[in-house]
């Protein structure tokens, strides 16, 4: 019994040209790459989903459950124009997890 997680990542920062790693309850479960998705198999119930491009700059934590079969799907996008990435790059640095990356539940 599983459900299956999708992640699509259908943007790519100029300075994340890494993969971004997916971490599921806190354990590294697979990377997205820019305009890629990801697709994980995940046990039931309840999980906490965040994606990491550098120590600093991470998405805050999307909590979901997950039942028999299901399909929980994320896209990972940005917050804002790209006028304010510089705002919300500083503000990272204050506290755990970046504004600017998104995790929204489709």
């Amino acid at each position: 019994m599983s459900a299956t997680l999708v992640i699509r990542r259908p943007f790519r920062l100029i300075f994340a040209v890494n993969p971004f790693r997916v971490m599921l309850d806190g354990e590294q479960a697979g990377e997205l790459f820019a305009r890629g998705t990801s697709e994980i198999e995940i046990a039931l119930g309840e999980h906490g989903l965040q994606l990491v491009a550098y120590k600093w700059l991470t998405s805050p934590t999307a909590r979901f459950t997950a039942a028999d079969g299901e399909l929980v799907e994320y896209v990972a996008h940005t917050h804002a124009p790209f006028f304010l990435l510089v705002p919300w790059l500083l503000g990272s640095l204050l506290i755990r997890h970046s504004w600017f990356i998104v995790l929204k539940r489709e």
